[in-house]
């Protein structure tokens, strides 16, 4: 009975020096061994850091993409501007604060809170510059041409060419906030500029007819169309506007010398 009582006291003893060295952990680790739950926890935390870290890899190249995409075009490089530029920027800033580890250090406890916004919002800025930059991969000319207030402003469109014309379309309140109608402005196309006389077009059929070209010529409003970005015609709102060479720059035409 003595023998069963100390073969109890040791076995008690060493289940007590292992529960105090399991509570130490390992030789030099410093500190206590996680509970199975405290390591699922830190696990999450660690796929959920990789996982915004690729996606912030994926918003710096969808952000460098509307910068870019632009040096393929003949001609000065333009920058982007108004609501491509603002795409371009944010997905830029969004895929540096979720692609490297500062966030974490800067942001201490509230780091899992702003990654969760960040990603919350890279889905709607990725859109907005992948679409900046698809917009782009076809052919844009520029047309240079004053907003209301007089001040210079390019207008990049897509171009299609009927009957030896060239043909764009927009919304009839930019036509009309850039006293597009009569006027003559420089177009850049295919790396050289040249001055056209835009007309705009008060004939359904020739506003249909370019819209059905444009769908023809540029993938994205194929694309765009099939996701119901564009409708299956244009809208009550869109215009077109006839491009011809102003008359000084007529083909064959002799400019006047004094």
């Amino acid at each position: 009975m003595a023998r069963a009582v100390e073969a109890v006291e040791v076995y008690d003893g060493v289940d007590a020096e292992d529960s105090k060295a399991s509570s130490r952990g390992p030789p030099g680790a410093g500190g206590a061994i996680l509970s199975p739950s405290a390591r699922a926890g830190r696990g999450g935390a660690g796929r959920g850091a990789r996982a915004a870290g690729v996606v912030g890899w994926l918003m710096l190249a969808a952000g460098a993409a509307v910068f870019l995409i632009r040096l393929h075009h003949a001609g000065p490089y333009e920058m982007p501007e108004q609501g491509n530029l603002r795409a371009g920027v944010l997905a830029l800033l969004i895929g540096l604060a979720l692609a490297t580890p500062r966030l974490g250090r800067t942001a201490g406890g509230a780091a899992p809170i702003v990654r969760g916004v960040l990603l919350a919002a890279s889905p709607i800025v990725l859109f907005f510059a992948l679409y900046a930059t698809l917009a782009e991969l076809e052919e844009v000319v520029v047309l240079r041409a004053t907003d209301s207030s007089g001040s210079p402003e390019n207008l990049r469109l897509w171009i299609v060419d009927h009957g030896g014309t060239a043909w764009v379309s927009m919304s009839r309140a930019k036509a009309q906030g850039h006293a597009l109608d009569g006027a003559r402005v420089d177009m850049l196309r295919d790396g050289r500029t040249s001055c056209v006389l835009a007309t705009l077009s008060h004939d359904p059929a020739e506003n249909e007819r370019t819209f059905r070209l444009r769908d023809e010529k540029y993938a994205v409003q194929r694309l765009g169309r099939r996701i119901g970005m564009f409708g299956d015609g244009p809208s009550a709102q869109t215009v077109t506007l006839r491009l011809d060479p102003c008359p000084s720059d007529r083909p064959g035409r002799k400019k006047e010398t004094r």
